[in-house]
């Protein structure tokens, strides 16, 4: 991280002095050697000299949450993460990489299948006395100033690339399925520690079950890019590991038709769309509400082709069966009328 030599002393100013006053006999010894140095370099290595002290006071819990802390972004860094992913009751694909992050989630406060709250405060409380990490009392988060962020990267013991998909890993398992107010802004908040998480991991190296969570944030976040990559990793394992007909498979690729949509991929969307509306139809019967979801979403993309014959055939038998299966006045029922009438406009009628 390039910083200058001054703004990173006056950055530090103020945390260092802090943190110096309950180290008076290394402050002591690092003034001496920065006395004999010249200029800042000097002082920079005071700094890390000093945090490096501090590290090895640590506990292991307090050295894994920081290091942990380096790979995120440094601002944001909520409890909630760690709670939501040691009481998820997802499971990796992989048994290894569960238990790693079983071993680091106990490190930091699961118990069993719940969260011990009091664990991770003594934890935070460690690194907050050696000013490693502050809390944000107004976003109640905490953060990390990006120079200790640096440092602190230089401390994993193992790989760092590693340690990226390990984290990963964790915040893919606090993601749920769940759509109220409190989900959409804690996923709304994860996307800048998943930009950093995966800024060096390619997507076939993500976990299936948690690409697919991380394609979820992507997505309600508008990228679509993003959600694109890691859909068609998962569409393409589920087909190898459950085969094209599983109903999985059909989700991951009505997910990606979705995407593809977004991006103004309408003849990709198109192709998959028709796979799935086939399938469903096939395997779940044609009054199935996946199966008539399918075909109201090949019905809007074949609007975006402007192929409005298309359209209009299959939104006419959405709606008879919407009536029949749900009624008139149900919202599904009036939301595929109100489809039907676009392409009746379009086509002049």
């Amino acid at each position: 991280m390039a910083v200058s030599q001054a703004g990173a002393f006056i950055h530090l100013s103020s945390s260092l002095s802090k943190y110096l006053k309950l180290y008076h006999q290394e402050r002591d010894s690092l003034l001496q050697i920065s006395q004999k140095g010249q200029g800042q370099n000097q002082y920079s290595l005071a700094v890390y000299a000093t945090w490096s002290l501090s590290y090895a006071k640590l506990g292991l819990p307090a050295r894994t949450f920081l290091q942990i802390s380096s790979i995120l972004h440094h601002e944001g860094i909520s409890k909630e993460i760690f709670k939501r992913a040691a009481e998820s009751e997802e499971q990796l694909d992989d048994p290894e990489p569960q238990e790693e992050v079983v071993r680091v989630l106990e490190l930091l406060g699961k118990n069993g299948t719940e969260w011990n709250t009091w664990v991770f405060q003594t934890i935070t409380l460690e690194l907050q006395s050696y000013s490693l990490i502050e809390f944000d009392h107004q976003n109640h988060s905490y953060r990390i100033h990006p120079l200790v962020q640096h440092w602190s990267s230089t401390t994993i013991d193992k790989s760092q690339h590693s340690l990226q998909k390990s984290t990963t890993n964790i915040i893919g398992l606090s993601i749920s399925w769940e759509f109220d107010t409190d989900n959409y802004q804690f996923r709304r908040m994860l996307m800048p520690h998943i930009v950093s998480c995966t800024v060096s991991l390619k997507p076939e190296e993500i976990d299936m079950t948690i690409a697919s969570h991380l394609a979820l944030v992507y997505k309600e976040q508008g990228q679509w890019k993003g959600a694109e990559a890691l859909e068609m990793v998962v569409m393409d394992r589920r087909k190898q590991l459950q085969g094209e007909d599983h109903p999985d498979t059909l989700t991951s690729m009505a997910s990606l038709s979705n995407t593809y949509w977004n991006l103004g991929q309408w003849k990709n969307a198109e192709a998959l769309g028709v796979v799935v509306m086939d399938k469903r139809k096939l395997l779940l019967g044609e009054d199935h509400p996946h199966t008539l979801i399918s075909m109201e979403e090949l019905a809007v993309t074949y609007q975006s082709l402007g192929q409005w014959k298309n359209a209009e055939a299959l939104e006419v038998v959405v709606i008879e069966k919407s009536k029949q299966l749900l009624g008139e006045d149900h919202p599904s029922t009036l939301l595929s009328m109100g489809n039907l009438a676009n392409t009746y406009r379009s086509l002049g009628q």
